[in-house]
Parts: C-alpha cells; sequence; structure tokens
C-alpha cells in the first residue's frame, strides 16, 4: 500500500511529484492500494484529489481508496493536526484502506487457490 501526499500548488500536486511518477514504469503499480492526501492554503483545492490525483493512480492501474484526505490551513496548528473533521476522515480513510487491502490479499489468495 502506498500513502501518498503533495501539497497543492497552483491547484495540482507539485512538479517533484509529477516528476518522480514520470519516472516510474507504467506497469509498476498495478492493483496496488494507494491512499490519497493533500494539503493546499484553502478548502478549494480540496478536489485535486479527485481531478488530478486519482486520474493519476488510475493511469498505473492502482487501486484507489474511496476516502481521500485534505487539509486546509484551519486543520492544523503548529503542525499538528486539530480539525475534527480531518481527524475523522482520516480515520475513515484508514479503514477504508484496510478493507481494501483485507478484500485484495483475500481475492489473491482464492486466485492462487482456483489458479
Amino acid at each position: 500500500m502506498l500513502v501518498v501526499g503533495t501539497p497543492v500548488y497552483r491547484a495540482s500536486y507539485t512538479g517533484a511529484l509529477k516528476h518522480l511518477f514520470d519516472l516510474v514504469d507504467y506497469r509498476a503499480l498495478t492493483g496496488k492500494t494507494v491512499l490519497l492526501a493533500a494539503t493546499g492554503g484553502s478548502p478549494y483545492h480540496g478536489l485535486v484529489l479527485e481531478h488530478q490525483l486519482r486520474p493519476l493512480f488510475g493511469f498505473f492501474g492502482a487501486v484507489t481508496v474511496p476516502t481521500g484526505v485534505y487539509g486546509a490551513p484551519d486543520d492544523f496548528i503548529d503542525g499538528e493536526i486539530v480539525g475534527a473533521a480531518i481527524i475523522e476522515r482520516i480515520a475513515r480513510a484508514a479503514t477504508d484502506a484496510v478493507s481494501l487491502l483485507n478484500s485484495s490479499h483475500a481475492n489473491a489468495a482464492v486466485a492462487t487457490r482456483v489458479g
């Protein structure tokens, strides 16, 4: 499982993250579970998860966790997560990720026995 997080810059993920994934073979993440996270200067950039990151990992054939995590400035004080809503969202995303991992491991085990 990967947890991929990025600051939002000009309504998208950073150039450094893009460069990293430019170097990844397009088959390398097939079937891998990916939890998406981002932070930005306003709540309005939260759609970067759906409009930028989810399609990126769709290209790689990864399975993205349905619940992503986006943090705005009000969610942090001195670098610590304090917003009740984001704490709840992190917990939900973690639960979703574990469910996906468990189901993918179960499916792999069945495929191994059948094949």
